[in-house]
Order: structure tokens, then sequence, then C-alpha cells
């Protein structure tokens, strides 16, 4: 009881300590537009992906419009715009099209179903949301006006790193332990030293022996020390420097940029929230240039002022109540009901606008709002804007409208957890409490349970001969179900990440031309002709082809279905004719190295293709003819 009771009081400090929200906030947007680029790319080849044979043979439902909504979701999440509603359905979206993909599934998958799961619980939108606005505008009136609290607890930053770095790189450090490669310093030279695996050069960087040697080393070290120190502020510097530089490498080097985009996502976390502070300080203006008067009076003045205040992040204008007009000699000299009979501004220079003129002055001022300051502009908008204007603020000066005769009184403030009770003797923070603390407890129980099938543990059990047992066997077949409900819902599965097994006698590259009947031919943007990843072979379409295509051990069944697919995707994509094009199919050989060697990915580049056969549609037929690849010397 004595440790049940320690465990849940430090869950119970990280919730009461209280921190800025900006991080939590600037993670939401990175990974929002991460998820969006990757959504788009599922649209652009869902055809490849969901169709039997790509738009030959359609899937029975279209996919489009359940994409198009998970991605107004996410876009929902980006601006925190009824955040937690669109964290569901963005959840619920990625169980659909991700959580049950299978030849195409890749490991940033695995991320999106952890990070989605979170956002239906973590405070994301405290800061820099819409719906931080729309509880300012709630909880003011025209004699008050309710800014919310700018701060979350700890645990809303802890959480997600714990899970979507520390798991990972915890259970990633038990099959790393277990590969000749990065054991012996070639775990990160490698991968980026095959041309199938990346879409850089980085030959320079990968002669520096000691320096791409040392990184591998380093991501061992790091990656084992990581889960047990991320949370200790001494070390939280030196694991963001390592943590940003690994996954920025990831993203440059390899043709899988969500995922080294995710993760640099997730270490926004990590950085000082101080940082944040004085980055902003340094982004808001100098001085305020633009000075607006409003009635004070009036709930619908104030909450324009509020909502303009809202994304005004520089701070670069000045609200005025009229009745402080009378110190300022150019805007006294108007008169009051002029004041009241529509909103002014004074610019820097001292020119005095009113009406649409002082909107178009504000939203020219402020970036977020600089698009609606060019929709205002377009000629016909701004008359007809100055138009509805002059009716909202002549209505809106007939009828003096105030508290009182609006009949409107504010909600109470909500109060802190600590003083919220659902029970007599329990409370909203007690309740929060144990819930993160279960959830954390069924998430460890989760990754033990995937880790238990690593490299390194199974070839631990395998020889004390224990595979045997039919106890044992029973205890996997139900662990491996465990994992396969684990890896869906939450994404905690394993991460065997360029492994030994991925790449070891990986000896031949394969790529498509397409010839058409006027003689001319065009490279197919799977693999380039220097033999490294084109644009189509990114994120789960490079792991579909390389490793599931092609791979070090070819089955010549799913490399045939393959070369159709992506071929008749490509011909059709591009408003080609089926019958018009022939497909030649390019080979080349290259090695696998045991250790390192200089040069080692500029011999392989210029290595030579071979020609080794084609493949054509004839009527409803796709006809292929090439040899066995493994038989290709």
């Amino acid at each position: 009881m004595k440790f049940v009771r320690g465990y849940f009081n430090i869950i119970s400090g990280f919730l009461t300590k209280e921190i800025d929200a900006t991080g939590l906030a600037l993670f939401r947007i990175a990974y929002s537009l991460v998820l969006i680029g990757e959504i788009s790319q599922i649209i652009y080849f869902r055809h490849l992906i969901y169709d039997k044979v790509p738009f030959i043979d359609p899937l029975e439902i279209n996919v489009l419009p359940g994409l198009i909504i998970w991605m107004i979701s996410v876009i929902f999440i980006l601006f925190g715009f009824y955040t937690r509603k669109a964290a569901l359905v963005n959840y619920v979206l990625s169980l659909v099209f991700i959580g049950t993909i299978k030849t195409y599934e890749y490991h940033v998958f695995y991320a999106y179903m952890g990070v989605n799961f979170l956002f239906l619980f973590l405070d994301i939108s405290r800061v820099h949301a819409i719906d931080r606005l729309r509880v300012k505008l709630k909880y003011s009136s025209a004699r008050y006006s309710y800014d919310p609290p700018n701060t979350t607890s700890a645990w809303h930053y802890f959480f997600p790193i714990a899970v979507s770095l520390g798991f990972v790189y915890f259970d990633s450090i038990f099959f790393k332990l277990a590969s000749y490669n990065w054991t012996h310093g070639l775990g990160m030279w490698l991968p980026a030293s095959l041309s199938m695996a990346t879409h850089v050069d980085a030959t320079p960087f990968l002669n520096l022996k000691w320096m791409s040697i040392g990184l591998g080393f380093i991501t061992v070290i790091f990656e084992f020390a990581f889960l047990f120190t991320f949370f200790m502020k001494r070390f939280r510097i030196p694991l963001l420097v390592v943590g940003l530089g690994l996954h920025l490498g990831i993203t440059i080097i390899f043709p899988i940029p969500w995922f080294g985009l995710t993760a640099l996502a997730v270490y926004l976390l990590m950085m000082p929230v101080s940082y944040w502070r004085r980055l902003f300080k340094v982004v808001q203006a100098k001085s305020t240039n633009l000075t607006v008067y409003y009635d004070e009076n009036c709930p619908l003045c104030n909450r324009t002022r509020i909502s303009l205040q809202h994304f005004d992040y520089r701070n670069r204008i000045a609200w005025k109540k009229v009745s402080e007009a009378t110190a300022d000699s150019r805007m006294n000299s108007l008169g009051e009901e002029v004041l009241l009979n529509s909103m002014h501004a004074i610019t820097a220079k001292g020119k005095i606008v009113s009406g649409i003129d002082s909107y178009l002055q504000m939203t020219k001022r402020i970036p977020l709002l600089f698009p609606v300051f060019l929709f205002l502009k377009t000629p016909g908008i701004y008359h007809l804007a100055g138009k509805v204007y002059t009716l909202v603020a002549a209505n809106r000066t007939k009828t003096r409208c105030t508290d009182e005769s609006c009949g409107y009184s504010p909600p109470e403030v909500p109060k802190n957890d600590l003083q919220v009770k659902i029970l007599q003797n329990l409370t909203l923070h007690q309740l929060k409490t144990f819930g993160w603390g279960m959830l954390l407890l069924v998430f460890i129980f989760f990754q033990i349970n995937i880790t238990f099938h690593s490299k390194l543990i199974q070839e631990g059990l395998n020889r004390t001969g224990i595979q045997e047992n039919k106890i044992y066997q029973n205890v996997v077949g139900y662990s491996k179900k465990i994992w396969g409900g684990s890896k869906i819902l939450f994404g905690i599965t394993r991460h065997a990440v360029f492994m030994d097994e991925h790449f070891e006698d990986y000896n031949h590259i394969l790529a498509v031309e397409a010839a058409f009947q006027d003689g001319s031919t065009q490279w197919l943007p799977i693999i380039n002709k220097d033999g490294t990843a084109g644009w189509y072979d990114y994120s789960f379409l490079w792991v579909k082809w390389t490793f599931r295509v092609m791979d070090n051990h070819v089955d010549q069944a799913l490399l045939e279905k393959g070369i159709r697919d992506f071929s008749t995707f490509w011909t059709i994509k591009n408003g080609y004719e089926l019958d018009e094009v022939v497909f030649n199919i390019y080979v080349k050989r290259v090695e696998y190295p045991k250790e390192w060697e200089r040069d080692f990915m500029k011999r392989q580049k210029m290595k030579p293709w071979k020609l080794v056969g084609e493949g054509y549609w004839h009527g409803s037929d796709f006809i292929l003819k090439i040899p066995e690849i493994e038989t290709i010397r």
C-alpha cells in the first residue's frame, strides 16, 4: 500500500504542478501539420493503397469522403477549434484508415495512434487556440473580461513524452543490443549508405568514420538512458539536443519525413517553457502603432475587442474606452456621440479612421488576420462590408445594449480541479490522478508485453528451451493477442527499426521505366536512376516498395503484384492509357557491407542497371515477363 500511495502521489504532484501551456500548444500545431501532410499523401495515393487493383478493381466503398472528414478534424485540432470533439473524430478515423492498414503500414502509424488517443485527454487547446477565445467570450461581459489560465499541469508534458518517445526507445534497445550492426557502431552508417533506403547522398558525412560510427553508439546509449532520465531537469537539454539531432538527421536522409517530423514535434514538449516566453517576447512589437476606441458599455464591442486581442499576439493594437478619448484632443474633438456610433482608430501618424476602415487597419496589423484584410480590400467586398457594418452599428446605437438591457449574465468562472467535488470525499483532481495513474500502468503493461517479444529476450529464452513448454506457449499466444489490440488502439508495438534482418543480403534494386508507342520513355518515380528513393517512394510507400515488394529475400508473387499496382497507378494517375505503355523492368545488383567502407554509397550508385523483363496490360490482364529476381547475377 505504501508503494501504491507513493506512486499516485507522484502522479498527483505532476498534475498539481502548473507550467506554461505554450509548449503543449506548439506541439499540437506542429503535430497537426505533420498529420495533415500524411493524410494528404494517403488521399493522393488512396487508389494504390485501398483498391484491389488501382482504378481497375476499386474498393467497394469510396474512402475519399472519410479521408476529407479526417483531414477537417485535424485542421480543427490545428486551430484548437472544438478540440475535444475534433480529437474524437480524429481518433476514430485513425482507427479506420491507419489502424487497419496491413501491407502499407509503417512505423509512424503507431505513433499517430498513440498521440491521437492522448489528444482526447491532454490540455492541448489551453493557449494559442480558438477554444481559448470561446472560453473568454463565454465568461466575459461588458464590465468583466475573463482571461483563462494559460498554464497546464506538468503531467500533460510528461505523459506524451514517456509514451511517444520513452517507451519507443526502451523497446528499441532490446532489438539494438541483439543486432550486430548496432553493437558494432554500424546502425546509423549502414542504412544511410544503402541507396534504396535514402533520398540524399550523405557520402561526405558517411566518410567521417569516427562520426558515423560514433553516432551509432551514441544512439544506443541515448535510447537506453532516455526513459529513465528525461524527466530530470539536468538531463533535459542534453537529451533534447541529441534527440533533435537524431530525428532531424532521419528527416533529411531517409525517405520517411513524417516519421522524423512527428518525433521532432514531440520534442517540442521537452523545450524549457522559459524558452517559449523569451521567443514570444522577441516577436512582440516594441510599441503599438494603432489605438482603437470602443464603447465599453456595449457587449458586442467588448466581444469584438476580446476577439481581436486574442489574435494580436504581437500586441500592436492598444484598446481604449470611449470615455478615455478626452485625453486625446484629436479624438475628443469628434465628440462622444460620433465615437459611440462606430468604432474609431488612430494610427501612429495621426490618421483617424472609423467603421469598416478601422477593421482594415486592425486586420492589417495582425498577421493571423492578414488574409481577412486582403479579403476586405477586394473590390465589392469592401463596399458590402461597409454597408453591413453601418447597418449593425446603427441598430446597436438605437438600442443601447448593456448587460442589463440584453439580459446577459455570464456564467460562473470554472473552479480549479482541487475545488471541484465529485462526491463528498472525492475531488475531480483525485479522480484525474487515479485515471492517469491507471492509464500509465496499462500502457506500461502493454509495453512490457511487447518487449517480451523483442529479439534480445526471445534469444535468451530460446537458450533455456522453454519454448517447448505448453504453459509458455499458451502465455505467448495470449500475449500476441494483447499485442494486436494495443498496437491498433494505442500504437504500442515493437520498435525494430533499421535492424540487420531488414538489409542483410539485400543485393538487388528494382526500377520501372514506361516505354510509349512513340518511342519515348519515362522513368517511374519509384526508384531514381541513381538507385535512391524517388518521390513515390516515401513514407508508407517506401516501406511497401523496399521491404514488401522488393525486400532482401524476394517473394516473386508479391514482387509481381507490386510492380503491377505501382505501374498501373502511375499510368492512370498521369492520364495515360494502359494499352499505350510497356513497362521495362530494370535490376541493379548492389552489395551489403559487413564493415564500414569509405565511399560505399557512391560505388553502389555507379553500378549499372540491367534490363531484365517487361510488363504490360493485355485486355483485363497484366502480363509480366521477368525471371526470378534472386537468380539474377
